[in-house]
């Protein structure tokens, strides 16, 4: 189906850049949650009580996870009210293929923005709790907030490295010629595009759609190991 769609192509750009400044607040709120703790020695006292081991613990990371999805979904219907008044919702039942070619190339041109736009939303919604609980890891590991930011923000950008950096220079060094050398390649960007950084970007629409099956388990594999561990950590500090 043939509509208008720019609008809706526009949202999602200034959506990304507002979703990515989002990530950079995100890793500020969550890194001193038990970083702070540390710097202060205060974790003995906390940690002397059932309560401190545990319930406690649960109420840090909740309220971060709390605060992430409160501020993702504000931002979100901010954006999606200010586009419907804007442009309407016409485009919204038009076919995805509109918005890019790289839909048709990845199997994806039977898709609609509608669609789209509620898979770009749930993905963007992943990212939020996939960095909020990096950053708690990262947090029950490092000694000061200043560290835990610091890692934290590495780590948020280091798949932009990953993927557009060291794929292109593995790409020219012939990495592909090899026989194992495009399943490396492959399985380097499918790492990268299961992490924050790409989870709401639109090029995740471009990619083979047997990758979304790796991307999804690693995603969410990285999300329960880094609350799990990072709760774990934190308790056995003290």
């Amino acid at each position: 189906q043939f509509a208008y769609t720019k609008g809706w192509e526009n949202m999602q750009d200034v959506g990304y850049i507002a979703v990515v400044s989002l990530h950079v607040w995100l890793v500020l709120l969550a890194a001193p949650v038990f970083s702070e703790e540390y710097s202060r020695e205060t974790t003995g006292i906390l940690l002397s009580s059932y309560h401190g081991k545990s319930t406690d613990i649960r109420r840090k990371a909740e309220a971060s996870i709390g605060a992430g999805v409160l501020a993702y979904l504000f931002l979100n219907a901010l954006l999606l009210g200010m586009t419907a008044l804007l442009y309407g919702c016409d485009g919204l039942w038009a076919s995805a293929g509109m918005m890019g070619d790289y839909f048709l190339f990845a199997g994806h041109g039977t898709w609609s923005v509608a669609f789209f736009l509620s898979l770009h939303f749930l993905l963007g919604l992943a990212s939020v709790l996939l960095d909020v609980a990096i950053a708690l890891f990262l947090s029950s590991k490092c000694s000061r907030p200043a560290t835990a930011v610091t890692a934290g923000m590495a780590l948020y950008f280091l798949p932009y490295v990953g993927n557009q950096v060291l794929f292109q220079m593995l790409l020219g060094l012939g990495l592909a010629e090899l026989p194992w050398g495009w399943a490396a390649m492959d399985a380097l960007r499918i790492f990268c595009f299961s992490m924050p950084l790409y989870l709401p970007h639109k090029g995740l629409a471009g990619i083979p759609s047997r990758w979304l099956w790796y991307v999804h388990f690693i995603a969410a594999a990285a999300l329960a190991a880094s609350i799990w561990r990072g709760c774990q950590n934190y308790r056995e500090h003290g």
